[in-house]
Parts: structure tokens; sequence; C-alpha cells
């Protein structure tokens, strides 16, 4: 529900939608970056250091609910995360750009 995810956002420091957080070992970070996809690849990158080990479903997915999106931060070191609404011409831009940056990690070799 939109109730669920505006306290969700909250509780993570979102104030305006959309925004980004890097969440490492399941606490969230700002992000300061550009929000194109080779930005969020090089964030990603620079956050996992030269320890990253992708596996070839390095995917965005859509989490919907506080105990699904608990939970995929406990299985995950790093996680980037866009906040967004369906309703947010400037999310749905971000959306896309988070489905590119997706694509083009689980291309990459390892």
């Amino acid at each position: 529900s939109d109730a669920e995810r505006v306290a969700l956002s909250r509780r993570h420091g979102v104030v305006e939608l959309p925004d980004i957080k890097i969440f490492h070992l399941g606490r969230p970070s700002d992000y300061q970056a550009g929000a194109d996809a080779l930005d969020l690849i090089d964030v990603a990158r620079w956050n996992a250091g030269a320890t990253m080990q992708r596996s070839p479903a390095s995917k965005v997915s859509q989490v919907e609910g506080p105990s699904r999106f608990e939970r995929l931060l406990a299985s995950q070191q790093l996680v980037l995360v866009a906040f967004t609404t369906r309703w947010c011409t400037r999310c749905l831009m971000l959306a896309a750009e988070f489905d590119q940056a997706s694509e083009l990690l689980a291309a990459a070799d390892p």
C-alpha cells in the first residue's frame, strides 16, 4: 500500500521521491552521483570494491512491502535502492536507468 511505502521510505531517511540509497550490510547511506545507467554501475562497483562477486541473476527487482524489503537487505551485502512511486514521471525515468544498469552489469564479464 502507499502508506507502507511512505513509512518504509521515511524509516530509511527518504524525504522526497525519487531518491536513491546505498545499503551496505543493511545500513543506508545517501547516493551522491548521477542517475543514468553508467553512473549507477560506477557507484555499485566502487561501493563493492574489489570483492564484487556478481551472479548472472543480478537484476532490478521491484520489492513490495516492508518484510520483503528487509529480507532483500538481509540477503545481500550491497543493494542499490531507488525509492519511487508509480505516479512520478522522474521515478519512471529512474526506473528505466536502473533496468539498463542491471542489464549492463549482468552482461559484463565477472
